[in-house]
């Protein structure tokens, strides 16, 4: 078996509705775990960051981007993905009571 089967058996197994980190760039977003998001808040907030960032999506993709086009990086949890649903629902529920209502 090679590296890359292994590492991706490996990935495969963590991969899931859990916690993990949201990685925002001008051109697209990757989901990557807690260790991958700090290293990428480090190359992003060094005081002079490399001109490229690789990193390593939780499906075992490597991504690599220049580093000034990361918009952010953001924890995305189970319960805070919950509340979003629930203020989705209560706020659709709102507006088909009020349609005229100004927001």
């Amino acid at each position: 078996m090679s590296d890359e089967t292994r590492r991706d058996d490996a990935t495969r197994a963590q991969v899931g509705p859990g916690d993990y980190f949201v990685v925002d760039t001008v051109d697209n977003a990757w989901c990557v775990s807690a260790r991958m998001a700090g290293h990428i808040e480090k190359a992003v907030t060094a005081r002079w960051p490399a001109p490229w960032l690789s990193f390593v999506d939780i499906h075992g993709a490597r991504i690599t981007v220049r580093t000034h086009r990361v918009n952010y990086v953001a924890q995305c949890y189970a319960e805070n993905r919950a509340a979003w649903r629930a203020y989705n629902r209560a706020h659709g529920a709102e507006q088909k009571a009020d349609p005229d209502a100004d927001d």
